[in-house]
């Protein structure tokens, strides 16, 4: 997955579905627990996405994940029909109806967050983000140019 997909969970979550904090973390708990891995985009990937843009019509975000998709010779598991369309056989769902629109009730919002009960997934976390190298020490001080020091950095795993 691009390292952007946390940003995209995060979102929806909150702005779609209303969930606190406290419902976020959880669904990250749950996400890693499936053992899934993040990688920051290079840039011959964003080239590759810039064109797929260009030749689906594709939103940027989508257009990453099938550039990953081809670039890692794998499937592309989505719902999205113009994004499955730009997939082509590379759909998982190629061929199968798809629902128009995926409709669910919002929830309401919670009134709680109960950051004790993620205390040691977060320090699990933080120990992680302690052994990779920090963006802002990295840029502020050693920052060439390189396009390898990317904020995304932080989040690959």
């Amino acid at each position: 997955m691009p390292s952007h997909f946390w940003l995209e969970i995060a979102n929806t979550l909150t702005r779609w579905h209303r969930c606190t904090a406290n419902t976020v973390v959880e669904a990250f708990r749950d996400i890693d627990e499936l053992g899934v891995q993040t990688i920051t985009i290079d840039r011959a990937s964003m080239l590759l996405a810039v064109d797929l843009v260009a030749r689906h019509r594709l939103t940027a975000y989508d257009a990453v994940y099938l550039a990953l998709a081809e670039a890692a010779d794998a499937d592309v598991l989505t719902l999205d029909g113009e994004l499955a369309a730009a997939a082509g056989v590379r759909s998982v769902l190629d061929g199968l109806p798809r629902p128009r629109r995926l409709h669910e009730e919002l929830a309401g919002y919670e009134t709680s967050n109960t950051w004790a009960n993620h205390g040691r997934y977060l320090a699990e976390l933080r120990r992680e983000a302690a052994q990779a190298p920090a963006v802002s020490r990295t840029m502020s001080s050693t920052h060439t140019g390189s396009p390898n020091a990317t904020a995304g950095s932080i989040a690959s795993r």
